[in-house]
């Protein structure tokens, strides 16, 4: 769903995750990144997207690494 983070709306993406149950909504890339790790890597940051997934995940989804053990928070450092 978050790989069309340029694209998709705040409340399209709120729609698709009230839809989803919880094995899709913890389900991650290839890479082990989170809907987190993939709004945090998007060209433009999307506070949007960002609030909506806070919404529906954890706060301990912040702090997962991905296989390059990296958290959203390292890959939005990065694109700053």
């Amino acid at each position: 769903c978050c790989y069309y983070a340029s694209t998709i709306t705040a409340d399209e993406l709120a729609t698709v995750l009230d839809n989803a149950n919880n094995d899709e909504k913890n389900q991650k890339d290839v890479f082990g990144m989170t809907p987190f790790h993939i709004v945090a890597t998007s060209a433009k940051f999307r506070l949007d997207l960002f609030q909506v997934l806070l919404d529906e995940y954890p706060v301990e989804a912040l702090s997962h690494r991905d296989e390059h053990d990296k958290t959203m928070v390292d890959y939005l450092l990065m694109n700053s």
